[in-house]
């Protein structure tokens, strides 16, 4: 691996407040708190991995337990050419077990008004607001740590921490703009590691696609008008260099390199599907008007005496590369 909302569609359902009110009719009073119904936090998680950029590119999501290890071969069979009459010479792969994949906790703590529930109930577009809300918190923060994480955190390793990743081409002591050849050679720089191109995909913060629209290729052209830059529906994917692209604000723009102060980073692979997330569990997500919370670890706030309902979103997961 190389390192260098838009409305419409389907409507997400029942109404939200519906659910929301059987699920509080099945609880018992004194609980406080109760659960949003499965289907409910089904479609969330969907919409988590359609705003994540890692999700969109395919990695490989697996259910994990407690710790999944992954047996890879750490030194292949070989073989050899031999003569009339003469012994085969014999030989094994020797095989290697690592623990890759240890869920760690991704949760949020939403607080949302009681009118705006109510308001929910009569109108889809406010129920597609909280619900679009609730996932786009958990996929920002999915994605920094999926791509940036250090794992000191109590979160996962992020892929740019991964030791051993191919080196992506060098942009100078201060970092420059990055041209049509530099992309070619990220691309390139895992070809001779015989990485298999089955999921290829570029991730990069949108800024940096004001500074592609100005890369020209081998003939002048800008990639643009090439075919060699194009933007899919969204706008916040398309293709460069014939490759899926997903974008995220996650990713700094502001990173020092040497006497520059806004760098940023180019993250390719040939394949995320060798990038895996595993999954310990479905995402939960449960109720609460009688809780209290905090902001800055201070001052307290009651759920109840603001008339507001926190919504507290658990997902574990971990994120783990086969090939690196």
């Amino acid at each position: 691996m190389v390192m260098l909302s838009v409305r419409g569609g389907p409507r997400w359902g029942r109404p939200l407040r519906g659910a929301l009110t059987k699920a509080l009719a099945e609880a018992t009073e004194s609980a406080g708190g109760y659960l949003v119904p499965a289907e409910v936090s089904d479609e969330i998680l969907t919409a988590l991995r359609a705003r994540s950029a890692v999700m969109r590119l395919g990695p490989r999501i697996v259910p994990v337990e407690k710790e999944l290890s992954v047996v890879s071969i750490s030194s292949g069979a070989s073989a050899s050419y031999v003569g009339e009459n003469l012994r085969i010479a014999v030989s094994e792969e020797a095989f290697a077990q690592a623990p890759l994949l240890r869920p760690k906790q991704l949760a949020a703590l939403v607080p949302v008004s009681n009118r705006l529930l109510r308001d929910a109930e009569e109108s889809p577009d406010i129920e597609e607001v909280i619900r679009a809300d609730i996932a786009e918190v958990l996929a920002l923060r999915a994605d920094l740590a999926f791509l940036l994480g250090t794992g000191l955190d109590g979160g996962p390793i992020g892929i740019a921490n991964v030791p051993g990743l191919t080196p992506a081409p060098d942009l100078g002591t201060n970092g420059r703009t990055p041209t049509f050849d530099d992309l070619k050679d990220a691309v390139a720089a895992l070809r001779p590691a015989n990485a298999p191109f089955m999921r290829p995909g570029w991730i990069f913060n949108p800024r940096l696609l004001s500074t592609l629209e100005k890369v020209k290729d081998s003939t002048g052209r800008y990639l643009a008008d090439a075919g060699l830059l194009t933007f899919d529906a969204t706008g916040g994917g398309g293709t460069l260099l014939g490759f899926k692209f997903a974008t995220t604000a996650q990713i700094p723009t502001n990173l020092s390199v040497g006497s520059s102060d806004d760098t940023t980073e180019i993250f390719f692979s040939s394949d995320w599907e060798e990038a895996w997330i595993g999954e310990n569990e479905a995402l939960t997500i449960e109720l609460s008007s009688e809780a209290s919370y905090t902001v800055d670890g201070v001052a307290w706030q009651s759920a109840f005496q603001q008339k507001q309902t926190l919504f507290r979103a658990t997902l574990h997961h971990d994120l783990g590369l086969t090939a690196a």
